[in-house]
């Protein structure tokens, strides 16, 4: 049975591979000088698809009935709560971003970065921030971490603050306190998952709340 610490190192291992197989894909899809937009789109789907599978193949097991759990009365009282937890830690997250967004002046550079891909790859970015993402994220960030820290509080504020630090990474001065709204939504999806003890919950949150935001940009 693998320890706590061999768990620890196979978690930080996957988080590099991740990592470098994205950047390494995403410089052989460059080596070909793809013109064609839609040509474009269809071979980063290709490679985040790619990336995808192989993360969900490595923890197969932690999916394995978890769709059957949900689908009786007990699952919906499950998919009830995971909605307002998400409702909450989706709260502190926009009150977080008012705040900031007053002294900061600029919206998140994460943001921005979506923003911007929807805009120059649209089928891309549509497939990658509400199914790619949340999929890829909910197994590094959360049932991967889950399996080396036991204790809920410890758990929660580290996947939460992991989860933060991934999407503000790069930036620098006033930009980087976005981790903070990042965070709250972070832990928010850590005690869903904790909670219901079924990845997929918070694989279905996080799209949703994804989703919700693509919908938000054309709006506003």
């Amino acid at each position: 049975m693998e320890s706590k610490t061999s768990k620890f190192i196979i978690w930080i291992a996957l988080i590099y591979a991740y990592m470098f197989a994205a950047i390494l894909i995403g410089y052989f899809i460059e080596s070909f000088h793809i013109k064609n937009d839609l040509l474009l789109n269809i071979a980063n789907i290709c490679g985040e698809l790619f990336i995808t599978l192989i993360l969900v193949l490595i923890f197969r097991k932690d999916f394995k009935n978890k769709f059957k759990e949900l689908n009786n009365k007990e699952g919906n009282k499950i998919l009830s709560s995971s909605i307002k937890i998400w409702l909450c830690g989706l709260f502190f997250m926009v009150v977080l971003n008012m705040i900031l967004n007053f002294f900061v002046h600029d919206i998140a550079i994460n943001e921005e970065l979506n923003r911007n891909a929807i805009n120059t790859q649209t089928y891309y970015a549509y497939i990658a921030i509400i199914l790619f993402a949340p999929i890829c994220e909910e197994i590094l960030f959360r049932l991967a971490v889950g399996k080396f820290i036991d204790n809920k509080y410890l758990f929660i504020i580290f996947s939460g603050l992991l989860f933060g630090f991934a999407h503000v990474v790069g930036t620098t001065g006033l930009q980087a306190l976005y981790i903070l709204p990042y965070a709250a939504l972070g832990m928010s999806f850590a005690t869903i998952y904790y909670k219901s003890k079924n990845i997929l919950c918070s694989i279905m949150m996080h799209a949703l709340h994804n989703l919700m935001c693509i919908i938000l940009i054309f709006i506003i």
